[in-house]
């Protein structure tokens, strides 16, 4: 009887060794198991793994094209919380994975939450052959990065003149402008890169945001080849210039006014190309060759109408955008026309168009006579230049803010528009008036829990910028939500509740709350700003002070 026990007992231990043996190997798979199959497509991506990724592919299915959260730290694509299939292949650089998920219709434009596409993280990792793969396999080639750089900016940048020449014959645009409003021909490393680029359409005269033509831009290039290939372009610019500038002074003599202004207007638009003071120069000696003629034209009748609608636009709507307008096309009509530069370079003023203000002023004070109006004309640009110094305190907001937890924000301020976005993905488009923001918050859907989407928000925002322009206080509405799913077996059948080979399938995402937010942000770093945006003062108003 005691033998039987024990044998029994001997037994029936190794049975429960033995199942936690089958327990411990099959832990791992069941594991495994229990991740999502979007999840598990996304980690094969990341990882390269074809075989795994083969195993989760499913004709039709939505899964190819859901975003799933990955681990920061995860080396393949390190700072990116969620991805794709797609997405994290062409960041890892698996070309055999990205031909694989695009073979099953997965979405190459398909952006993150931060507004990275599958494009985008190969152009910025030096991926090329996904690069092509992308743009073979539907990818836009013309769409940009956060900095709104194309791939074709980025291959030009890179001096990767191959990659250059595959995207434009498969569609991309020689004329796309990031953000700083820069071509690739204003990037192009190289002469080789640049002669592709001007053989492609790129204008070499289109200027960035900083009033830079590429002309100017290349013939400073640090590349010899680069800079002599536009200083040849610049000299034969200037040799048209002076043809036809030359042209509008003989038309002139003879008064055949309207060639004379073709000719003027042709000189003017080239000049503009070459940069420094070659349009100023240009606009002088034609102010000095037709009112220094024995008998100076008129204002012709087309100019005067504009300048009549400009009164009339300034006296009853106040709509200096709309004046301005019509007092420079009297100027592009009669360029000659000397008081249209001081009046033009006014209204600017009042537009704080500080820069081209005072170069108009400037260029009525060379024309002009001796007398008391370019005296005048002077002290508007020194008021001008104070006015100057008081907005450019405001547009120092631009750069990188804080708020209280450190999450950084990239601020941009042009004029009274004023745009701010989280490292989150929120968009905010705002105005700012004498320190008063207003205007409204926008993010995009997101990928929730259980395979659901959270819908993009877009809500109001009122708030104002501190004296010092060193911080400043945003307030909002913002939307919390909650999901409602089912659990899904192996075979896509409903079951009551969760087992290790089961999938969440999302049934709705409702609102849970939604609350105010009292947003403070502070500058990273800089100099002090101002309290306001500089205007010029009663003064300025007075057209004619001092007479």
């Amino acid at each position: 009887m005691k033998n039987g026990k024990e044998n029994y007992m001997r037994e029936k231990t190794r049975i429960e060794l033995s199942d936690i043996l089958v327990i411990v190997f099959l832990a791992p798979f069941l594991l495994v198991s229990c991740a999502s199959n979007p999840q598990r497509m996304t980690g094969a991506a990341l990882d390269g793994d074809a075989a795994a990724l083969d195993g989760c592919l499913r004709p039709g299915s939505p899964d190819i094209n859901t975003s799933v959260p990955v681990e920061k730290s995860q080396k393949s694509c390190p700072g990116e919380t969620s991805l794709t299939p797609l997405q994290a292949a062409s960041c890892a650089g698996h070309a055999a994975i990205v031909k694989k998920l695009l073979d099953n219709k997965a979405d190459p434009n398909l952006a993150t939450s931060t507004g990275k596409t599958p494009l985008a993280f190969a152009l910025n990792n030096g991926k090329e052959d996904v690069v092509r793969l992308l743009v073979q396999g539907g990818a836009k080639p013309d769409t940009v990065d956060a900095g709104g750089n194309t791939a074709l900016l980025i291959a030009a940048k890179q001096g990767n003149l191959p990659l250059a020449e595959f995207l434009l014959k498969n569609g991309a645009s020689a004329h796309a402008r990031n953000r700083d409003g820069e071509t690739a021909l204003m990037l192009a490393s190289d002469a080789r890169m640049a002669i592709l680029l001007l053989d492609a359409g790129s204008d070499p005269m289109q200027k960035n945001n900083r009033g830079e033509s590429a002309m100017q831009i290349g013939a400073r290039s640090g590349d010899a080849g680069t800079a002599g290939l536009f200083r040849e372009l610049q000299g034969k610019l200037r040799g048209e210039v002076d043809q036809e500038l030359a042209a509008g002074d003989l038309a002139a003599e003879k008064r055949l006014f309207d060639e004379a202004s073709a000719r003027y207007s042709a000189a003017i638009s080239k000049a503009g190309g070459l940069g420094g003071a070659a349009v100023m120069d240009a606009r002088v000696r034609v102010l000095k060759t037709v009112n220094g003629l024995p008998n100076p034209p008129a204002l012709s009748e087309k100019a005067r109408e504009h300048l009549v609608r400009s009164s009339y636009i300034l006296k009853n709507s106040q709509n200096l955008d709309q004046a301005e307008k019509e007092v420079a096309s009297a100027l592009n009509t009669d360029p000659w026309w000397l008081e249209g530069y001081y009046n033009i370079g006014i209204l600017q003023a009042k537009l704080n168009r500080f820069v081209i203000s005072e170069e108009n002023l400037a260029i009525y004070i060379a024309a002009a006579p001796p007398g008391p109006k370019p005296q005048a004309a002077q002290d508007k640009i020194y008021e001008i230049r104070l006015a100057r110094e008081e907005a450019d305190k405001i547009s120092g907001v631009t750069g990188q803010w804080k708020d209280g937890s450190g999450a950084s924000y990239s601020v941009a301020i042009d004029g009274g528009n004023l745009r701010i976005v989280s490292a989150s993905g929120l968009t905010f488009s705002l105005t700012l008036n004498n320190n008063v923001i207003k205007g409204s918050v926008e993010g995009g859907s997101r990928s929730g829990p259980h395979g659901c989407t959270f819908p993009g928000q877009l809500h109001p925002v009122n708030g104002k910028l501190d004296p010092d322009a060193n911080g400043m206080s945003i307030d909002y509405l913002w939307s919390r939500y909650d999901t409602k799913f089912h659990y899904v077996n192996m075979f896509g059948a409903p079951v009551a509740g969760n087992c290790l080979t089961c999938e969440t399938k999302c049934d709705a995402v409702n609102i849970i709350a939604t609350n105010n937010v009292n947003l403070r942000l502070v500058r990273s770093g800089g100099s002090a700003g101002g309290s306001g945006i500089g205007r010029l003062g009663s003064e300025l108003r007075n057209l004619r002070r001092g007479r």
